[in-house]
């Protein structure tokens, strides 16, 4: 055995994760969900203690060297964004408040702000992700709302229109061959939902229709594995196959594509966050760089080969504190926007 490492993914240190690695880098993660991990770093913790006390007597243990990392991430006060913890997650009464007579929402930068640091609850999603996502601007009337909604329907028809063309035209085979692996994708896609679940479900095939018109608009783009996986919890919420579309074109549109773990509500979260565009519009460079900065230490100090590094991170895959890693993006849009300031006051003086 190579090295042993231990990453706790509550914040009272009980669950986590402990990789183990071969001399030949074959590798074993074994997860702890129900506490115990704790335990046994105290074990391993008491193992490297006697271990180094017996090379410090001069009679080194026979067993080949071992390297143990336990990994407890950990956001300090003076890391966090000033405005963290002063807003409230955005109920049904504050939305609105803010909503005038006539359906126009003036502030939308504190509500985009309030969802940015403190979310929303689940049940208004349906009626505010269409404006975090552009379908409906945020200055728009019940009125206009109604007619954007009405346009869009007849838009959706015409995709409608033009994937039945081409599953008939001159590009039929290429065309099949996209609607196999849409269908082989929403067949697998959050089937511990029960909205997805059982045989022959129709939200299954509003899914794979909703990939299907949005391939056949953007042909470039086409379809890439994992879309399904962004689209589940649009579907799920909304629950209406034009609005959703429009909202998933809108998701794809302004941020950038990457696969999402399934059934993770943490993730909802951080998807929020990002789509509040609050401050910055590149939040995923954000979210990278605040989980190097909570848990790529050890990358550094111990200066991990490549394929360790791989391991490392892959290792923590939907097991980060996702809460964790929200606020140390706070903390450094935060610092950013003060080193940009002062930055700033320095050319003008």
């Amino acid at each position: 055995m190579r090295s042993m490492r231990l990453f706790y993914s509550n914040p009272e240190c009980t669950s986590g994760q402990m990789v183990i690695a071969s001399p030949d880098s074959h590798y074993k993660i074994l997860h702890f969900h129900h506490g115990g991990l704790d335990k046994l770093a105290q074990l391993f913790e008491q193992w490297t203690a006697i271990k180094a006390k017996s090379v410090k007597d001069g009679s080194p243990s026979p067993l080949p060297d071992r390297h143990l990392l336990i990994c407890q991430p950990a956001v300090s006060k003076s890391e966090l964004d000033p405005e963290d913890g002063l807003y409230d997650m955005v109920s049904w009464d504050l939305w609105k408040s803010y909503k005038n007579a006539d359906g126009t929402i003036d502030d939308s930068n504190t509500i985009r702000k309030a969802i940015f640091f403190a979310s929303m609850e689940p049940s208004l999603r349906k009626e505010i992700w269409p404006f975090l996502l552009r379908v409906y601007p945020w200055q728009s009337t019940i009125e206009q709302r109604e007619t954007i909604r009405n346009d869009l329907f007849l838009g959706y028809q015409n995709l409608r229109r033009k994937a039945q063309k081409k599953s008939t035209g001159s590009s039929k085979q290429n065309w099949i061959s996209i609607e196999n692996t849409i269908v082989k994708d929403v067949i697998r896609t959050d089937r511990r939902n029960p909205f997805y679940s059982g045989d022959d479900n129709p939200n299954v095939e509003t899914m794979k229709n909703i990939l299907l018109h949005y391939a056949a608009a953007y042909p470039l783009v086409n379809y890439i594995q994992g879309m399904s996986d962004l689209l589940a919890p649009l579907l799920s919420t909304i629950r209406n196959e034009t609005d959703t579309y429009w909202c998933f074109a809108g998701l794809m549109q302004h941020t950038v594509f990457s696969s999402s773990p399934r059934g993770n509500e943490n993730l909802m979260e951080m998807n929020l966050a990002c789509w509040a565009r609050y401050r910055t519009s590149y939040f995923h460079l954000f979210v990278c760089v605040s989980i190097i900065s909570i848990y790529g230490n050890d990358v550094i100090v111990q200066q991990l080969p490549h394929d360790e590094i791989l391991l490392y991170f892959s290792s923590l895959a939907m097991h980060m504190d996702a809460r964790l890693v929200l606020k140390k993006i706070d903390g450094l849009n935060n610092y950013l926007l003060a080193f940009i300031k002062n930055d700033l006051y320095r050319e003008v003086l």
